[in-house]
């Protein structure tokens, strides 16, 4: 789409006055209209994100993104037994400090912690902690880690190994605890 974007913008040039008009011949039921629809699909997302729209992602307050950011990664929690929105919000805070996924809970359940066993089970909770012990620690660690390697690269993949390990031992305890019938 950009180069024919630039193609159609090389037509009028610089000082011309006469109007320019540029057709494009698709033909119906082929690859090139499917093409043109999912590029006309990934621009309007674009114009979306870059604020070319009403309601765009960049006109959002910061509490918002989180919790859309939070929304899309839930899924990715929810073999775990937490895949709540709210959930993966306050995992995402704790990147910045662990202590930051309990108090992120409490304002998301509007103060109201008696609200925790909507969102867990005791055994899900278990799950929970488990997986929060484990994952990535704060920002600092991961600064540090970059700083004695000299790699953002290996302070990225810190980062990203620690995640999976603490999915992947999060999940197996909640597998145990399916066989012991806890779940």
């Amino acid at each position: 789409m950009a180069a024919q974007n630039q193609a159609t913008d090389r037509a009028y040039r610089i000082g011309q006055r006469n109007a320019v008009q540029v057709y494009k011949l698709i033909a119906q039921d082929t690859i090139e209209e499917k093409i043109l629809e999912l590029q006309q699909a990934k621009q309007d997302l674009a114009e979306t994100v870059t604020g070319g729209a009403d309601g765009a992602i960049l006109s959002m307050r910061p509490e918002e993104l989180l919790a859309l950011l939070g929304g899309w990664i839930a899924p990715l929690f929810a073999p775990l037994g937490f895949g709540d929105w709210r959930v993966s919000t306050a995992l995402i805070t704790g990147f910045s400090a662990k202590e930051s996924v309990v108090s992120t809970l409490t304002v998301l359940l509007g103060g109201n912690t008696g609200l925790l066993p909507t969102l867990f089970t005791p055994f899900t909770a278990l799950v929970f902690l488990v997986f929060t012990l484990l994952y990535t620690p704060c920002v600092a660690a991961i600064a540090t880690v970059r700083r004695e390697t000299g790699s953002a690269r290996a302070a990225a993949l810190t980062a990203l190994t620690q995640c999976a390990i603490a999915w992947v031992i999060a999940f197996l305890v909640r597998c145990l605890g399916s066989l012991l019938g806890l779940v």
